[in-house]
């Protein structure tokens, strides 16, 4: 059975290209150990032509509409699925997360249209809307009243950024987690954490969001609850690669195995 691995463009990850690729390696290593056939492919390559004919799976770090569109359209078993990737767009998942009380505080929000009325939240994070991670300098702001956050609002608006989050922040120890359906949490940055209270938080975020492969940072809190406060599709696993592209490449084999 034949996988297909997308890289993630550059332009989604400025900071972690060669980690993302990395990860990507090491999966196909090990698929490649259990008898699979691998081919390699870009997300601008996939985005400008198709998942080719005869790949059974897509394992994929896509992001661009017009990836996961090719993806969408081959009707081939991808990991992540294609709505979960586009969940994870900052305003979606605000929206998708409301509620559940994984999350704090939190509202989207027009940057046009200024600080909400009802926001009194302070201080607070002012995120752009319309992506997962941060693209430039700017992207993620921290305001400390209603004047700071109306002029990170206007910034925003003058990028042509139509979209913001608001989201308070949560005094404490952020946590950077890494996690795969079926194996759990697969590493944390921080030594001494409550894997099962992260655990937790991470397990109920990915089933209301579908994601399979992903992780994110949380924050436990001064009264010892914790919070996401970042959730990514498929991160770059830097702190625990190997381990994490085993149980990757082992999602994949049981999908394909049933299917």
């Amino acid at each position: 059975m034949n996988v297909l691995l997308v890289r993630r463009s550059p332009r989604f990850s400025p900071h972690s290209t060669e980690a993302d690729s990395a990860i990507l390696d090491s999966v196909g290593r090990n698929l490649e150990q259990m008898g699979f056939g691998v081919t390699v492919t870009d997300e601008d390559s996939l985005a400008a032509g198709s998942v080719p004919d005869g790949t059974d799976a897509v394992l994929h770090m896509t992001r661009s509409e017009e990836g996961l569109e090719r993806i969408d359209i081959s009707g081939v078993p991808a990991v992540n699925g294609t709505a979960s990737v586009r969940a994870c767009v900052r305003g979606t998942l605000v929206r998708r997360l409301e509620g559940s009380g994984l999350i704090p505080e939190s509202m989207v929000c027009r940057t046009a249209h200024g600080v909400p009325a009802g926001w009194h939240s302070w201080p607070c994070w002012v995120k752009r809307a319309d992506s997962q991670a941060s693209l430039g300098t700017g992207d993620v702001s921290l305001a400390g009243n209603a004047d700071e956050c109306a002029g990170i609002m206007q910034t925003f608006g003058n990028r042509g950024i139509g979209e913001c989050v608001l989201q308070k922040h949560m005094s404490g120890r952020t946590v950077k987690f890494y996690a795969v359906k079926g194996a759990g949490i697969v590493g944390m940055d921080s030594e001494g954490t409550d894997i099962g209270l992260i655990g937790d938080i991470a397990e109920r975020a990915a089933a209301l969001l579908g994601l399979e492969v992903f992780g994110g940072d949380a924050v436990i809190c001064n009264d010892g609850s914790a919070v996401a406060v970042d959730i990514n599709d498929w991160p770059s696993f830097g702190v625990c690669r190997e381990r994490a592209a085993l149980a990757i490449a082992r999602l994949v084999s049981d999908k394909l195995r049933v299917l």
